[in-house]
């Protein structure tokens, strides 16, 4: 069995890891997307969402890694 500590790490690694994905993806779109010289309203739509994505997980991250480890006080401190 996992100690608690250990998974909170796991959570924290699950949310890195959907971000560095996001991160990957918003690079191979930006490269697709310029090719041509010029971003498309598809193109732009696709790398706005793509962004929001990476935005939302980021978030999430900060809010896990505050809820474990910040004392409680801290955990009023709004991101």
């Amino acid at each position: 069995m996992l100690a608690p500590n250990e998974i909170d790490n796991e959570a924290l690694l699950s949310k890195f890891n959907k971000l560095h994905t996001h991160i990957g993806l918003l690079s191979r779109h930006f490269n697709e997307a310029t090719e041509d010289d010029e971003i498309d309203k598809r193109e732009r739509a696709d790398l706005a969402a793509i962004g929001d994505e990476i935005s939302r997980h980021t978030q999430e991250l900060l809010a896990l890694t505050f809820r474990i480890y910040c004392s409680s006080d801290d955990e009023k401190v709004s991101v």
